[in-house]
C-alpha cells in the first residue's frame, strides 16, 4: 500500500485510525474491527453470511479535525479540509469475498431442498434451490426409509437431481443468485484448481463428467446404502 504522508501524520497524531468494515448487503450484517498493531485477524461468523460479504479498509477520525492543511484529498484538491469525528478520511482497499462450499459439499440443505407434492411421479426443479418434489402417495413409504436408512434417499432422489442440475448446468451456471449455483460452481471450480476436472468455459459438461462430480459430492453412496440395506435386513432376519 502506498503511505499518503498527510494520513500517516493524522494517525501518529492520534487524529485518526484504521478500521476494518465486513458487511453482507443480504443479510445486512455489519462487523466493525480495529487493529491494534501491524496485522489483524478477522473472524466472521458464517451463519451471519449469505454467499458473499465485503471487506473494506478504511482510515477514520477519532475526533474533531479542523483546518487540517496537509492532506492530499484528491488529484483535484489540495487545501483545508475538515473531518468531523467519524468521518471517512480515505478508503484503502475493498473486495469480496465468497463464502467456500465445504471440501466435500456435505451440508446438500445449503442446495437441494425435499418437499411432497401433487404430481404423479418425482420431480425436480432448479430455482432457488433443487427442490425434489415427492408424490403425497409416497410420504408415508418415503418418511420410513428416511428414517431407518437415509443413505437410500441420498442415492436415489438426490443423486438423481443432481446429476439432471450438472446435465443443465450450462444453462444456469451465470444465475449465481440462486443457491445451488453458486454452491456447486464454487465446489466445480474447486475441482478444476485441485487437478481433478476440466471445466468448459459454457459448463456444459458430458455424462462422464458429470457423474464424476456426482461421486466427487456424494463418494460410494451407493455402495454405502448397500451395506446399510444388508445390516437393516441381517437385523431383521436376527429378530424374527
Amino acid at each position: 500500500m502506498n503511505h499518503n504522508a498527510g494520513i500517516d501524520k493524522l494517525i501518529e497524531e492520534g487524529k485518526a485510525e484504521y478500521v476494518f468494515i465486513v458487511s453482507c448487503s443480504q443479510t445486512y450484517y455489519l462487523q466493525v474491527e480495529k487493529p491494534q498493531g501491524l496485522h489483524i485477524t478477522v473472524k466472521v461468523p458464517c451463519s451471519k453470511i449469505n454467499k458473499r460479504f465485503s471487506c473494506k479498509v478504511q482510515i477514520v477520525a477519532t475526533q474533531q479535525i479542523d483546518a487540517c492543511d496537509y492532506l492530499d484529498v484528491n488529484d483535484v484538491y489540495e487545501g483545508i479540509v475538515d473531518y468531523p469525528k467519524g468521518a471517512l478520511i480515505a478508503l484503502i482497499d475493498s473486495y469480496n469475498v465468497g463464502v467456500q462450499a465445504s471440501g466435500d459439499l456435505m451440508d446438500l440443505s445449503k442446495i437441494i431442498t425435499r418437499m411432497f407434492a401433487d404430481v404423479p411421479s418425482v420431480e425436480n426443479v432448479l430455482g432457488e434451490r433443487i427442490v425434489i418434489k415427492i408424490p403425497l402417495a409416497y410420504r408415508e413409504v418415503y418418511e420410513s426409509v428416511e428414517g431407518y436408512i437415509p443413505s437410500v434417499v441420498e442415492a436415489t432422489l438426490v443423486r438423481s437431481a443432481l446429476v439432471q442440475a450438472l446435465c443443465e448446468f450450462g444453462d444456469h451456471y451465470e444465475e449465481d443468485s440462486k443457491d445451488w449455483v453458486f454452491f456447486l460452481k464454487q465446489y466445480i471450480d474447486g475441482m478444476a484448481e485441485d487437478g481433478d476436472l476440466i471445466v468448459p468455459d459454457d459448463y456444459r459438461f458430458n455424462i462422464k463428467d458429470v457423474y464424476s462430480i456426482v461421486d466427487s459430492i456424494l463418494p460410494d453412496v451407493m455402495l454405502e446404502t448397500l451395506k446399510d440395506v444388508n445390516a437393516v435386513a441381517e437385523l431383521n432376519l436376527s429378530t424374527e
